[in-house]
């Protein structure tokens, strides 16, 4: 009762070298810290890895590679950063009388060669030595101006990225082989350094809440138990399975011209569909209220998306304003296959548009992203619309009055990744439906601790993506058909091949009496060894001492019969019998042998 938004004061500007920077730090009396100017590069020599920067009382860090700086870091509150646990720990987890150990600036060690006397003049400039770097030359990117705090990562990203990063690099191969194919054939637009490079700006340079989700912690890949970096992985999984069916399959930037009219026996593809394709209407899809991030609507741009429908030679998308021909509108029309030529007629498409005014926004990217609001999600993080935020990634792009850009930029091959990492961490990795109080981050850890068998799970994110709900209780989803858009059961093998043949992620689950047929075969050995016990059952050993009635060609001796012992499986459950063959001889061994020592035994009595 009676609450009062409180006032919020206006930022001063960035502190300049002149004045040096106070940080605050919320413990027993206040320190002020003067950060070192004088040590422009705090890592060591070939040094790789996060390193304390000297002059911020342990308050700030960076992550080194090769003994070059790549990403600053700072810990906030009252935690310090630990060189030992190589994160931020709170104070009182550091011991009592703990003190930040005074960190020098590493002196740059150069290999400078020696004189050589009577040395012939050197024909050809003295190549720089590491870590010397030509002040002619232009940077190959723009630079761009230091991260504000809320846009950093948090120090525990670093870690369990390079993890997940490396372990990624380890599968190059077998992704290009699975997952980087357009019809048999490897893709040419989607590389996987393409990847690599963009899934790096996807994480630490979008917002907090719109991070592609790589993973808690930094346990080990090969651990028992599940970790949270598998997390990153199934999430990294599901994405990559539902863009093979997007943009990796026709291996295309531009969505293509498909939902075709069906008239007097032909074929027939409204140009039109630039507006949308299949009851969508993609210049009418904003963001929430919340995040009203999406391009104004522009009914004046012109453009043409770089390739078209390449199988059935449909022209590709484009968009403009309406012309007239005096009183006479020129139609876009419509391609019809059977003569391979377009009519231009007032020809509507599913939507009724006959025009393609204001239908600039098509799908583009990897997922084939479509409508105005991710584009200028993607113009307001890193594009043009970044800069007010110290981001210049791609400043030089108004991804709002130019979203072909996706396609056509001169870092296009990024771009397409980076756009649709954008539309899955804030539509998939963001989704919440209060309802059914269902959230994917939740329920994606509740798949990989359930051991990755749970189907309803990949059929709610596959629901997500291509409908916009995971069930049907939404009231404003997307109406696919399955045949034409949805494909789901590709896409759920595709996510099958990825988890459990490329990334080699366990089913860890409990066998049972009769068990159940696995989703998909796994191609390793289970983490959890098989033990083969003995049964406690001793072998039966009957002495039959009857007179024999033939005749003795060898010494007397008694018939023994035994009932040979039986192998069991140990399981967590109860010992199952196991019919194998070659399980059965191993069992034979010991209770031929123990009945071949008592008839010795007997016979030398």
């Amino acid at each position: 009762d009676g609450w009062i938004c409180p006032s919020v004061p206006c930022p001063g500007p960035a502190p300049t070298e002149s004045n040096p920077i106070v940080i605050e730090i919320p413990i027993s009396s206040p320190v002020q810290i003067m950060e070192s100017t004088d040590c422009p590069n705090p890592c060591p020599w070939n040094y790789s890895g996060l390193q304390t920067k000297p002059g911020t009382n342990c308050k700030k860090f960076v992550n080194c590679v090769d003994g070059e700086v790549t990403d600053h870091f700072a810990c906030y509150a009252d935690n310090f950063f630990s060189d030992q646990s190589k994160g931020c720990l709170n104070i009182r987890d550091m011991g009592d009388g703990w003190i930040c150990p005074s960190v020098p600036c590493p002196t740059p060690q150069l290999n400078l060669p020696q004189p050589v006397e009577n040395a012939p003049p050197t024909l050809q400039p003295t190549p720089l030595l590491p870590n010397m770097r030509s002040t002619n030359w232009p940077t190959p990117r723009p630079t761009r101006r230091p991260l504000s705090p809320a846009q950093k990562p948090t120090s525990a990203s670093a870690p369990t990225y390079q993890y997940l990063r490396t372990y990624l690099l380890e599968k190059e191969d077998a992704i290009n082989s699975v997952v980087l194919q357009s019809n048999g054939s490897p893709s040419t637009t989607y590389t996987f350094s393409d990847f690599m490079n963009s899934m790096d700006m996807a994480v630490f340079q979008f917002p907090a809440d719109k991070a592609f989700f790589v993973g808690e912690g930094t346990g080990a890949r090969f651990q028992r138990k599940l970790t949270g970096v598998e997390y990153g992985l199934v999430n990294i999984g599901l994405f990559l399975s539902n863009a093979m069916e997007e943009g990796i399959k026709i291996d295309s930037c531009d969505e293509w011209n498909t939902d075709f009219m069906y008239d007097n026996l032909r074929e027939k593809y409204p140009l039109s569909n630039a507006c949308g394709q299949y009851g969508r209407s993609y210049e009418d899809e904003e963001c929430h209220q919340m995040e009203p991030f999406q391009c104004p609507l522009n009914t004046t741009l012109e453009l043409t998306a770089v390739v078209g429908n390449t199988y059935m030679n449909v022209p590709p998308f484009t968009c403009r304003a309406r012309i007239f021909d005096g009183a006479n509108e020129i139609f876009p029309g419509y391609y019809d296959v059977a003569d391979d030529v377009v009519i231009k007629s007032p020809y509507a498409n599913t939507l009724g548009r006959t025009d393609v005014e204001g239908c600039c926004y098509w799908g583009r990217g990897v997922l084939l992203t479509r409508g105005r609001c991710t584009i200028g999600k993607l113009d307001k993080y890193v594009g043009k619309g970044a800069t007010d935020r110290g981001i210049y990634l791609y400043d030089d792009v108004d991804f709002c009055t130019n979203p072909e850009a996706i396609c056509n930029h001169h870092r296009s091959n990024e771009l397409r990744w980076l756009l649709g990492m954008l539309e899955w961490s804030d539509r998939v990795q963001s989704y919440a439906n209060l309802n059914s109080d269902w959230r994917y981050m939740d329920e994606l850890k509740r798949f990989v601790d359930g051991g990755m068998v749970d189907e309803e799970f990949i059929n709610g994110v596959i629901n997500i993506f291509t409908r916009k709900c995971h069930d049907e209780s939404c009231d404003d989803q997307w109406y696919l058909d399955e045949e034409n858009n949805v494909f789901k059961e590709s896409r759920i093998d595709n996510f099958r091949k990825i988890i459990f043949e490329i990334f080699n992620l366990p089913l860890t689950y409990n066998p049972t009496k009769s068990p159940s047929e696995t989703p998909y075969p796994t191609l390793y050995p289970s983490s959890n060894p098989v033990v083969f016990q003995l049964s406690t059952k001793q072998p039966i050993i009957q002495f039959s001492l009857q007179p024999n009635t033939q005749p003795l060609a060898q010494p007397y001796k008694p018939t023994v019969t035994y009932s040979p012992t039986t192998i069991t499986e140990a399981t967590d459950t109860e010992e199952t019998p196991q019919t194998s063959s070659g399980r059965s001889c191993c069992g034979l061994l010991f209770p031929c042998a123990l009945s071949i020592l008592i008839l010795l035994l007997w016979t030398q009595e």
